[in-house]
This record gives structure tokens, C-alpha cells and sequence, in this order.
């Protein structure tokens, strides 16, 4: 939860903390860490820990074969204890001591020369004797008889070692499975230990030929009856360590091996030393020496349950309780029994019976429970795993009581006749048992289940309730925050997340982001998705290969112990995520059913609130989409027109209200709104079959607006969707403006050409009117005398110098020839000589000029000549102005920075349509043959490079004023030089 796994850690809120006490990150960490090396050293040594197991079960498979092949000896006679020793209480008829003569009331004294003093002591002295004759010394009231007893052999105590032997082997591989699948916890190798021990001394058993085998045997059943009762206190000290992060009680279980060390010292001093031939009587001091290991494996269980109650009393914290009172469930049931009728009695000395023998067959669930306390959260859950685990137990050992009780029946009914093999007795009663054990299973698993279990949930009652509350809702928001609350609630579990399927596949999203943040995310591969899909549960603790293990650790660090996959028609839709008990201990099975059942039955509810929420999304999404669409289209520059097949407007924007000029254009019939000739052209344009690829198109259609503009447009037309049913889409893309520019642009260009036209015809006539005026100059020189040819002369000078002006400006306009570098000069002077050239222009005219000039004025950089040229044109512009007389006023201040010219009169004025074309080329307002339209350009080009400006206003019959704003020389250096020109 690998790949794309996008994860937050832990989840804000801090499940952790709320079950597990707030513990700190770095506590978090270090745990984390030994687990992950826990989990990497039993991946390692998995086969080095399992070596001393496979060596004890090669063993205890040699123990088994040599105990079936040595029979025990039995001669058929029930030997009473009394004051004067044993006496034969019952001889069964034609058993080995009635065939060999001996009668009921002999007492017995000696067996080949040793002198039995209890009843079982005869047993001992058969063993092994089996088809061998043996001498009995019997006393017959007042003689003494020898009689030769030939022992039959019978497997009656075999029955019960082989029931032993399957303990042992379940013990074994209980103790396996914890170390391999718990590394990490602190119990689990010291059961791993207890394990071992309990099936040396189960399985490993001397066959009485006191071979090397047999010695073998015997030094391993010893070496598990010493190591078994200290690890087994080992072990309940080591269930209240925590698996979180390791610490356990070291240093406590050391003393407990000292009285193991007592007595394997005495066993080593006893036998291998011959420590027990310094006894009068050798025999004596062993069996003294088993009596007290009897003792020793008799108090230890019993203070074992005790311990385990004052722990379980005393203890406060969940896990550990629950792991408490599962060992001490399978103490009282396992351990108590055999200690206090099997083998408290053997180590009395006081017969044990069929009872004691019954006692040992609860044996089994002390290492079954033992490592059911240890897989809390690690099996799937308790009612599959734990108390199946029990309840197969239970069954097999009535399975086995009603074998041996049906046996030792048959046995006791054929009076010894029928014991001729195992086979003999143990098929028909096991076939019995069978039948006993498959009628007693159901009842013994309920009665298990109300042992173990905690007092379950009504789940019949939560599905149905969950089933109205999840049927009435299809908001997922609401029905993620009821099912998470009723959860809670119900079952006293927290946290609780619903996971449901976001819009990108495979990522998972929670279905309320109130609960735990809108960034939160779970990605997951396709190969994780199916393995989700084909499971009803998931456990956080397991390391399942369905699982990523970054992400499990999580969850798990963030609270979550189970995962339960909500499945639609094989689809992984949603993940329910839940937490333990709120006192962080684990849910039972019955609690894991109900979830599972009820996240079966939720997956079709969730779907549907998702399938809802996703229609929700979609049309919200195509809501803001027509929005954003329409808002794209309204404030669009050209204009769009929506028409139904009846050719009604059903949508119109803003730009084709304004291009068309109709204020409404809704409910109108487009024929109506459009100029016909436009509608005819594309009409055209759809015949000529240009509309199926591209749409019906006209370009640069010019018509009257509703409004009384112009308007030059490109319209298209085409089928909304290429349906024809639909409607039609109409655009109009207004080029007015664009037109109006590809027009000014022309003219310029016109006007440019002109200039070039103009510049050349000036060249050339520039070269015949030097020419005229030198030959006039010539002929004025030579009639000087002759006045009226003189003036003549004089008049055709002035007319040749006029044209050589007006050629000139052309030029100059059209060229802008390289000039003299610019320099100071006042402009005062400069324009008095412009008015001295202009008032000759004003004789014989009713035109007065006057002027007025600020007192000091700063100087100007630029060329004199051409600001010279600049007043002159204004001035005569002003005469030509005024045809009738009139009065010119030129007037020469500073404003700020700039030295102001201005020359007004008070003629016709200009017409305001022409005014802002005065200063095109080759404009002018004058009839032809007069004027070129150059002088006002001239005089702005001038104006410009000097970095001024220029500015008409003119009122039409009121007259006309120029201003012209050249800038002042205000640096020093500027100021010098003009200085040196004064």
C-alpha cells in the first residue's frame, strides 16, 4: 500500500497513539527496525534452527520403533500389597502364571532372585523377559514352591506412550512455527526451548536393553525432564516482555535452573560415577532419585498455574493479558491434570490407575495453547486458527481417551485371550472412537468457543442494522462517516478508514478526506490488486506476499491490524481498514467474521455511493466546462450565432450583438438578422462543396449594420455536430479595423511612391531653372541701363528662384539629406530674419503681423536654416489663410524645458474632417495648381528631428494656431558655446 506507492506514514491524528499509549517516534523506529532484523536473521538461520528439532524428531522416531519392537512381559496375575508382601489377588485363566501352576493367594518372594516389594516392581523385573522362562519363588501356605512363569508378551503400556509420542510431535512442531514466524518476539525462542524439552521427555523412552541407544534415550529424557519446569517459568516471565520493542526480564531465569543442576548432578554422580553403589541398597537410590524428578516436574506445573494466576490477577496491560489468560487456560488443562494424577502418584509411590493414565490425555493443549498465546495477531483470526486449533485438539484427545477406554474395555471383557498384537487391540477401538469423536465435535467446539472467546458481538444483529443504515444512503461521505462511527461503536474498535477507488485506477483514496487528510493516498501494482481481490482478509502483522510490506508496516504503525478487501464481480471497488480493541487487544474470530461479512456486504453500497459521487464529479465537471465554454464564447472577439433547424437564434454572444447592431438577437430568424447577399454566397460556398471539408465560408463581406455602421466580416456556417437535425453555428469575424489599416497602409505606400516620383521630377527640374536663372543674372548684368528690361529680368529670377525653392522642399522631404552637425544659436534672432524675408510676401495685402518675444530666452542646438524654414512655411500657411486680410500674431516664450513658437491668425480656419490629415504628404485643402502638400510635413519632419513638437487648433471661420515646442540647451558646454558666438 510498492511501485507507485504513494504514503503519508503515519496518518495525522495518531492512531498509534491513541492505542498504543503515545508512544514516541523513536520507540516506533527501533521497533520497526529489530522486527525487520528479527524477520532477516530467521530468514537466514531458518534451517540452522531447525537442526536440533530434526535431530530430537530422528530420535524420538528410533525411541518409537524400539519401544513398538519390546513388548512388555506379562504374566497375567493381579498382585496385591499386603502387611506379609505381595499376594496374588486374581489369576486369569490361561495366562502364562495359571499355565505354570500358580493359584490365587501364593505370596510372592523372589523373581529370578530379587525380592519385588510392590506391585508394579513385578512389571519392572518382566521387562524385556517376554517368551523367556522366569523363576517365581511363591510361598503356598507353609511351603515354598519354585515355579518356571514364561511371560506373554502385550503392548498395554505402549498404548498410552504412543498417544505421548503424537503429543511430542505436535509439541515439536508448535515450538518450530513460533520461533520461525515470531523472530521478533521475546517468547518465542524460550517456547521454541520448552518445545524441545517437552518432546524429550514425551517421545525419548528406554527400551530396557540398556544398550547404547537406550543410554541415549535416557540422558535425552532426562536432559527434558531437568530443562522442561525452568523453562516453562521462563516462558510465562517472558509473556509480559513486549514485542515492540524486546525488553524482557533478563537476568530473573537464571536461579530457576539451579535445582535442574541439583539433580543432573545426582543423576551424573548416581550412575555414570557409580555414586549409588556406595548405597547398602543401589536400586534403592534410583528410585529415589526418579521419585525426586518426579517431585521436581510435579511442582514446578503446579507452581506454574499458580504464577500464571498472580499474573494474571496483577497484570493491567491488554496484550499481555490476553496472552496470560489463553497460557493459563492451557495450563489448567494441560498441565494439572497430569502432574496431580499421573505424576504426583508415581513420585508417592501410589498406584496411579486408569485414571491417572485418562489424566495425561489434555497433555496436548499446553504447547498448542502455549503457542496460540504467542499468534494473536499474526493467525488469521482465533476462531480459524486458535481455537480450531483447540477444538481439533479436544476432539483428538476424546479421540484417543475413547480408543484407549474402549481397548483397556475389550481387553478387561477377553480376559487377556485377545492380546496377541497392537494391531489387535487398537483398530476396532480407534474405529469406535472415530464414530465418538464426529458426534462430540459440535458440541465440543461450542463449548470451546464460550471457553476461549470473549463475549462476542451480536453478528446477526450488526449485519442487519448495518444493512438498513447502508441501504438509505448514497452520499459516500455520509455513509463512510456512519459505517466508520457504527464500527466504533459496535464493536469498541479504533481507527477505522473506508478506502475507496479514486478517478486514477488502482489508487485508493479515503471516502471521507475529513477523516484523515484530502493528500492521503494508497497506491497499489495490478499484481497487489488481484491478490486483494482474492482474499476476505489481510492481516497488518502477517507478512503476506499480497501485501507491500512499506505499506503494511504503515498501517500498521498507524493502527490499522486488518484489511478487508471489498470486492464487485471479482473488481477490488474499496478497502475497509479497522484497528484492534480500544485497550489495543485484538479482535476475536467471531468479530473478524462479522466484518468480513459485513465488508461483503457494504462492497455493493460503496460501489453505488462511488458510482454516484463519480456521476456527481462528471456532472459537475461538465457543469464547469459548459461555464468556462460559454464564458470563452461570450467575451470571444468574433461573433458566434446558434441556430435550430428551424433557423431560430437559440445562443448568441456579445461580439455578434455588437457586430450585427441588434440589442436581442434570441428567438429571431437568422434570415432576418443576416444581409441576404451574405447568405446567398454562403449558400454558394456550400453547393461548390466546400462545406462538408471546411464549412461554408465568405470573405471580406461589407454591409450595413442594424446600427448604421460599416462592417467588413468573414462569415462561416456549418452543421452543429454534422447532424443537420441539430442546427446550424454561424461566425462572423468583423475585419473592419483590419481593413482600414491594409487601406492606410496602401495610401502610404502610394504616398511613399509619390515621394520618389516627386524627389526625381524635382532633380530634374532643379537643373533647367539654374540654368534660367544664371542666364537671367547674365542679362541683367548686361542691360543695366535698360530699366524695364531689367525688370523684367528681376521678375524672371524671382520666379526661377521660387521653382528652385519648391524643388528644393520636395527634396529635402523626400530625402533627408545629411546636413551640417546641429549648433547653438538664440532663436530670437533667427526668426526676426524669417519675418524680415516674410513681410516683402505681405505688400499690397490687408494682413497686419505682430509679434511678441520674452525678454531673455535659453538657445537651442539644431540648424538655423531649417527652424528659419519652419516659420516661414507657418507664416505663409497664415497669409494663405487670410485672402480677405486678417491679422497674424507670432509669439516667442519659454515653457518649462522648451523654447514656444506660435503663429495664429484668424482666417477661414481648417474644416475638421481634413485637420488630422494636414501633415500628410502631398495633402492639401487648396483648389489644384496650388500648393504641393508639402509644405505642413516639411515642417513636422523639421520640428521632429529637432526633438520638438508640433500641434495645430483650428476653429472653423475663427482662425488657426501652430505651436511649436523646441527643446532648450541647458548644458554648460551648450552655454559657452553660445557665449562665444554673442
Amino acid at each position: 500500500m510498492e511501485g507507485p506507492l504513494r504514503l503519508p506514514g503515519v496518518v495525522p491524528g495518531s492512531a498509534t497513539q491513541r492505542c498504543r499509549g503515545g508512544a514516541d517516534g523513536t520507540r516506533k523506529d527501533s521497533s520497526l527496525q529489530r522486527r525487520r532484523r528479527g524477520e532477516l536473521l530467521s530468514k537466514s538461520t531458518r534451517l540452522l534452527v531447525l537442526l536440533p528439532a530434526g535431530l530430537l524428531l530422528c530420535l524420538g522416531g528410533l525411541s518409537f520403533l524400539n519401544r513398538a519392537a519390546t513388548l512388555h512381559g506379562e504374566d497375567g496375575v493381579t498382585w496385591a500389597e499386603s502387611g506379609q508382601g505381595l499376594e496374588a489377588a486374581r489369576v486369569e485363566e490361561g495366562s502364562a502364571a495359571d499355565l505354570a501352576g500358580l493359584q490365587r493367594g501364593d505370596r510372592l518372594l523372589r523373581v529370578e532372585g530379587v525380592a519385588p516389594t510392590r506391585a508394579r516392581g513385578v512389571r519392572d523385573l518382566l521387562w524385556g523377559r517376554e517368551g523367556r522362562p522366569t523363576t517365581y519363588r511363591i510361598q503356598r501356605r507353609e511351603e515354598s514352591l519354585d515355579l518356571s512363569v514364561v511371560p506373554r508378551p502385550s503392548g498395554e503400556e505402549n498404548r498410552l506412550y504412543y498417544y505421548l509420542c503424537v503429543v511430542a510431535v505436535l509439541a515439536l512442531g508448535a515450538g518450530c512455527l513460533a520461533l520461525i514466524n515470531l523472530p521478533a518476539d521475546p517468547a518465542a525462542p524460550t517456547l521454541y526451548g520448552l518445545c524441545l524439552a517437552l518432546f524429550a521427555v514425551l517421545a525419548l523412552s528406554p527400551g530396557g536393553s540398556a544398550g547404547a541407544l537406550d543410554w541415549v534415550f535416557y540422558w535425552g529424557d532426562l536432559a527434558g525432564r531437568l530443562l522442561l519446569p525452568p523453562l516453562l517459568i521462563q516462558f510465562i516471565l517472558r509473556l509480559e516482555s513486549d514485542p515492540e520493542t524486546s525488553r524482557s526480564p533478563r537476568g530473573r531465569g537464571m536461579w530457576l535452573y539451579l535445582p535442574a543442576a541439583a539433580l543432573g548432578s545426582l543423576a551424573l554422580y548416581l550412575i555414570p560415577l557409580r555414586g549409588a553403589l556406595t548405597f547398602t541398597d543401589p536400586a534403592f537410590a534410583i528410585r529415589w532419585k526418579d521419585r525426586l524428578e518426579l517431585f521436581y516436574l510435579t511442582g514446578f506445573a503446579i507452581a506454574a498455574v499458580i504464577l500464571l494466576c498472580l499474573k494474571l490477577w496483577i497484570c493491567t496491560r491488554a496484550r499481555a493479558r490476553w496472552r496470560l489468560r489463553w497460557v493459563a487456560a492451557a495450563a489448567v488443562a494441560g498441565l494439572l491434570p497430569p502432574a496431580i494424577l499421573y505424576l504426583l502418584p508415581l513420585a508417592l509411590g501410589i498406584p496411579v490407575g486408569r485414571a491417572g493414565e485418562i489424566a495425561v490425555l489434555p497433555l496436548a493443549a499446553a504447547p498448542l495453547g502455549f503457542t496460540a498465546s504467542l499468534f494473536q495477531e499474526r493467525s488469521v483470526d482465533l476462531a480459524r486458527s486458535l481455537r480450531a486449533a483447540v477444538r481439533w485438539l479436544t476432539a483428538g484427545s476424546v479421540f484417543l481417551a475413547a480408543g484407549l477406554a474402549c481397548s483397556w474395555l475389550l481387553a478387561y471383557l477377553s480376559g487377556g485371550s485377545a492380546s496377541s498384537g497392537v494391531l489387535a487391540e487398537v483398530v476396532l477401538p480407534l474405529a469406535v472412537a472415530s464414530v465418538l469423536s464426529i458426534l462430540l465435535y459440535r458440541p465440543l467446539s461450542r463449548i470451546t468457543d464460550d471457553i476461549l472467546a470473549r463475549k462476542a458481538t451480536d453478528v446477526s444483529r450488526l449485519l442487519f442494522e448495518f444493512r438498513n443504515d447502508l441501504n438509505g444512503e448514497i452520499l459516500l461521505g455520509p455513509l463512510a462517516s456512519r459505517l466508520v462511527g457504527r464500527l466504533e461503536a459496535a464493536l469498541d474498535v479504533r481507527p477505522v478508514l473506508l478506502l475507496v477507488e479514486g478517478s486514477r485506477p488502482r489508487t485508493f483514496r479515503p471516502a471521507h478526506p475529513a477523516l484523515c487528510g484530502p493528500e492521503w493516498s494508497l497506491d497499489l501494482s495490478e499484481t497487489e490488486v488481484e491478490g486483494l481481490s482474492r482474499r476476505e482478509l489481510v492481516l497488518m502483522e502477517s507478512a503476506e506476499a499480497v501485501f507491500p510490506e512499506r505499506a503494511r508496516e504503515s498501517l500498521r504503525l498507524a493502527g490499522y491490524g486488518y484489511l478487508f478487501p471489498m470486492v464487485i464481480q471479482g473488481e477490488l471497488r474499496a478497502i475497509l481498514l479497522v484497528g484492534r480493541h480500544r485497550d489495543a487487544s485484538a479482535l476475536e474470530g467471531r468479530e473478524l467474521d462479522a466484518l468480513a461479512g459485513l465488508a461483503a456486504q457494504a462492497a455493493r453500497s460503496v460501489e453505488a455511493a462511488r458510482l454516484y459521487r463519480e456521476i456527481q464529479e462528471r456532472i459537475s465537471r461538465e457543469e464547469r466546462l459548459r461555464r468556462e465554454t460559454q464564458a470563452i464564447l461570450e467575451y470571444s472577439r468574433i461573433g458566434i450565432l446558434l441556430v435550430d433547424a428551424s433557423g431560430r437564434v437559440t445562443s448568441a454572444n456579445r461580439s455578434a450583438v455588437e457586430i450585427l447592431g441588434h440589442p436581442d438577437l434570441l428567438g429571431k430568424q437568422v434570415h432576418d438578422l443576416l444581409p441576404r447577399g451574405l447568405l446567398m454566397l454562403l449558400d454558394r460556398s456550400g453547393k461548390e462543396g466546400r462545406g462538408e471539408r471546411e464549412g461554408e465560408r465568405v470573405f471580406r463581406f461589407s454591409f450595413g449594420a442594424a446600427d448604421g455602421a460599416n462592417r467588413v466580416v468573414n462569415a462561416t456556417r456549418a452543421f452543429l455536430g454534422g447532424d443537420p437535425s441539430a442546427g446550424r453555428v454561424y461566425t462572423l469575424d468583423d475585419i473592419t479595423e483590419v481593413v482600414g489599416r491594409e487601406e492606410k497602409m496602401a495610401r502610404q505606400d502610394h504616398l511613399a511612391a509619390m515621394g520618389m516620383l516627386a524627389s526625381e521630377v524635382a532633380h530634374e527640374v532643379n537643373t533647367p531653372l539654374t540654368g534660367i536663372a544664371s542666364y537671367t543674372q547674365m542679362l541683367m548684368v548686361r542691360l543695366k541701363s535698360r530699366l524695364p528690361e531689367m525688370e523684367l529680368l528681376r521678375k524672371i529670377e524671382s520666379q526661377a528662384f521660387r521653382a528652385a525653392g519648391i524643388t528644393g522642399s520636395v527634396l529635402s522631404f523626400a530625402r533627408a539629406k545629411e546636413q551640417e552637425p546641429p549648433q547653438l544659436f538664440d532663436a530670437g534672432p533667427a526668426i526676426a530674419e524669417s519675418l524680415a524675408l516674410f513681410e516683402s510676401h505681405l505688400k499690397g495685402k490687408r494682413i497686419r503681423l505682430s509679434t511678441e518675444r520674452a525678454p531673455s530666452l535659453p538657445p537651442i542646438r539644431g540648424h538655423r536654416g531649417k527652424i528659419q524654414q519652419v516659420i516661414l512655411n507657418l507664416l505663409m500657411n497664415a497669409a494663405q489663410a487670410l485672402p480677405s486680410g486678417g491679422e497674424i500674431r507670432l509669439a516667442l516664450d519659454r515653457d518649462g524645458e522648451s523654447v514656444r513658437i506660435r503663429v495664429s491668425d484668424n482666417g477661414v480656419g481648417i474644416p475638421s474632417g481634413i485637420l488630422p490629415r494636414i501633415f500628410e504628404p502631398f495633402f492639401t485643402a487648396r483648389p489644384n495648381g496650388k500648393g504641393t502638400g508639402l509644405g505642413l510635413s516639411v515642417v513636422r519632419q523639421i520640428v521632429g528631428e529637432h526633438g520638438g513638437r508640433i500641434h495645430v487648433e483650428s476653429v472653423e471661420g475663427a482662425g488657426t494656431t501652430f505651436t511649436v515646442a523646441l527643446p532648450v540647451a541647458l548644458c554648460p558646454r551648450d552655454a559657452e558655446e553660445v557665449a562665444d558666438g554673442a
